[in-house]
C-alpha cells in the first residue's frame, strides 16, 4: 500500500516530511535509518486502523517514482496525502526545502478550507535547544503523559529501540513502550482525519521549484562538463544535449530534465545553496567554493573531448569532486557506453576520485551518490579552506555552515 505516487489511487493517508541529514563519510547516501524505521512502523500502525482500501497508506521521498523530476514527484505526493507528518527538529525548521514543503501543503489545506491543525501532524523528532522552542502547537500534545517523548524526541526513542533490537536486549522496555505509544497515537489521528475529514487529491506546486542561485550568493557549485547540441559527441544521445551545456540531460529518454536541475534538488534537500554553471566559467568559482563536476562520459571516448577533460582535471582544486555520468537506458550499444564510461572513470581516478563513487550509470545511481559527493566536497573544502574564505553562517545560528557537517542536528 505504498505504491508510487500518481499510480491512480484515491490518494494516500499521509506523507512524511523530514530534514535530510548529510551522510557520514563512508555511510549510505540516500537513507536515514531512523526515518526509514519510523515510516515502516507508522505504515503498519495506520494499516491496522485504515478501512479505505483504495487509498495508499504512506508516502515519503523514498517511496516516490520520480518520473520526469523529483520536484514534480514531491509536489504530486503532497497533493495526494490527507495528512502531513512533519518531523520537527532544529534542522527541519531552518531548512529552506523543508519550509517550502511544509508551506506548499499548508496552502493546499487552506485552499480546501480544511483545518491545518488536523491535517498537519507535527512530531517532535529531535529536541530543540534552549531558547529555540518548537514552532508548532501540538508537538507536545502528541506525547502527552509520555515524558520520554518530550525529553528525547521520537527520533532518539526510535534510535534506542533499533539499537536494542540489534543487541537482542530487553533493558530499554520503557523507551520501546514510549515509542510505540506515540506511533500508535499518531496512526489513530491520521486515520481519523483521513476518513472523517478527507479533502481528496488536489494540485500542489512542487516545493523544489526555486529561482536560480546567483554565483555570488552561492556556497556550493554544480559544474557541468558537457557539450551543447551542436557539438554532441559520437555515441551520445542527441536528445540529451541542449543549446547550452547546462541543459545537458543524460537521462533524457526517461527524465528530460537537465542533470543540473536534478542535482540542485539534492543540494536543496541538504540545505546547501548551490549555483549551476558550466566549464570554463566555473574555473574562478571553484577556487573559492566547494563543487561537484558532472562529466559527460561520452566526451572521454572522443579525442578532443578527452584532452579537454584531462586539462581540466589537472587544474581542478582538491575540493572539487568529479562524477562521470551515462544513462543506463542510453540508445547506443551497451559495449560502447561501457567503454566510454570506463575511459572517463580512469581519468577521474587518476585525478584523485574515489573509484567507489566516480561514476553514475543511470538516474537511480546518480541520485544515490549525490548526497555523499556533496558532503565530501564540502568537507574537503572546509578542511583546506582558504584563509580568506568568510564561512557562511547557518540559518538561525551563529556558527559557520561547516559545523553542520557533523550531522548532529537533525
Amino acid at each position: 500500500m505504498t505504491a508510487p505516487a500518481g499510480s491512480g489511487s484515491s490518494g494516500a493517508y499521509f506523507f512524511v516530511s523530514y530534514a535530510q541529514v548529510p551522510p557520514a563519510e563512508g555511510g549510505p547516501s540516500r537513507s536515514d535509518p531512523l526515518v526509514d524505521r519510523f515510516f515502516a512502523d507508522l505504515v503498519a500502525g495506520v494499516g491496522r486502523h485504515a478501512t479505505d482500501a483504495t487509498r495508499r497508506i504512506g508516502l515519503y521521498d523514498k517511496t516516490l517514482e520520480p518520473g520526469r523530476d523529483w520536484a514534480t514527484a514531491v509536489g504530486r505526493a503532497l497533493g495526494e496525502a490527507e495528512v502531513l507528518v512533519a518531523l520537527y527538529s532544529p534542522r527541519y525548521v531552518t531548512g529552506l526545502f523543508t519550509r517550502r514543503e511544509h508551506r506548499s501543503f499548508e496552502e493546499r489545506i487552506r485552499a480546501a478550507h480544511a483545518d491545518p491543525a488536523r491535517h498537519i501532524q507535527p512530531v517532535l523528532w529531535m529536541p530543540f535547544p534552549a531558547g529555540m522552542p518548537p514552532p508548532a502547537d501540538g508537538v507536545e500534545d502528541l506525547g502527552a503523559e509520555i515524558p520520554e517523548y518530550e525529553a528525547m524526541g521520537l527520533g532518539a526513542l526510535c534510535d534506542v529501540v533499533r539499537a536494542d533490537e540489534a543487541d537482542d536486549g530487553d533493558g530499554v522496555s520503557e523507551y520501546r513502550a514510549a515509542y510505540e505509544r506515540v506511533v500508535e497515537r499518531l496512526a489513530q489521528r491520521i486515520v481519523e482525519v483521513a476518513e472523517r475529514s478527507p479533502i481528496g487529491p488536489s494540485a500542489v506546486s512542487g516545493p523544489a521549484e526555486s529561482d536560480p542561485v546567483a554565483p555570488e550568493t552561492a556556497d556550493f557549485v554544480i559544474a557541468v562538463f558537457a557539450p551543447n547540441a551542436e557539438q554532441a559527441p559520437p555515441g551520445g544521445d542527441p536528445a540529451a544535449y541542449a543549446s547550452e551545456a547546462v541543459g545537458w540531460a543524460p537521462f533524457a529518454s526517461t527524465r528530460p530534465v537537465p542533470i543540473a536541475r536534478q542535482a540542485t534538488y539534492v543540494t536543496e534537500r541538504l540545505d546547501v545553496n548551490a549555483t549551476v554553471t558550466a566549464v570554463p566559467a566555473v574555473r574562478y568559482l571553484w577556487q573559492h567554493k566547494p563543487a561537484i563536476l558532472l562529466v559527460d562520459a561520452w566526451l572521454a571516448a572522443d579525442r578532443r573531448g578527452a584532452a579537454a577533460l584531462l586539462a581540466l582535471l589537472k587544474r581542478m582544486p582538491p575540493w572539487v569532486v568529479p562524477l562521470a555520468v551515462t544513462d543506463r537506458d542510453d540508445g547506443t550499444t551497451a559495449t560502447r557506453a561501457a567503454a566510454a564510461r570506463a575511459a572517463a572513470v580512469a581519468m577521474l581516478i587518476d585525478a584523485g576520485a574515489d573509484p567507489a563513487v566516480a561514476a553514475a550509470e543511470g538516474f537511480d545511481r546518480f541520485m544515490d551518490v549525490m548526497p555523499t559527493l556533496v558532503a565530501r566536497a564540502r568537507r574537503r573544502f572546509f578542511n583546506e579552506m582558504p584563509s580568506t574564505y568568510p564561512g557562511r553562517r547557518r540559518l538561525g545560528g551563529s556558527e559557520p555552515s561547516h559545523s553542520a557537517m557533523e550531522g548532529d542536528d537533525r
